[in-house]
């Protein structure tokens, strides 16, 4: 189940990156606490990486993190619906909606 969760938002965040016109470089496996999506931007690159520490646990743990800016949210799911929740790393949960708008709004957030 967990190497599903994690393919499926891998799945979900690269055709959203892409149909925004960012170049999205997808992982062949996934793994724990190795990158399954880089997404480049020209402020930076954004990695999508499970948790090692959640791997093979529910709910699963995926970070988001940016360089050069080294700022990095987590996002926990997924939730019913088949959405994910964004949470800071003192995990507090960040109110925004699971779409692409506020995704890719949070990828720029997370560059700035």
């Amino acid at each position: 189940m967990w190497h599903q969760d994690v393919q499926a938002l891998s799945t979900e965040i690269e055709g959203w990156a892409r149909s925004d016109g960012l170049d999205v470089v997808a992982s062949a496996s996934i793994e724990a606490g190795e990158p399954t999506l880089t997404i480049n931007s020209e402020h930076g690159r954004v990695f999508l990486e499970p948790a090692e520490f959640a791997a093979g646990r529910s709910p699963t743990v995926v970070f988001l993190y940016a360089t050069p800016t080294l700022r990095q949210v987590r996002l926990v799911g997924p939730q019913a619906g088949g959405a994910w929740e964004a949470r800071s790393s003192q995990d507090v949960p960040l109110y925004m909606h699971w779409n692409k708008h506020d995704f890719l709004r949070l990828i720029n957030d997370l560059l700035a």
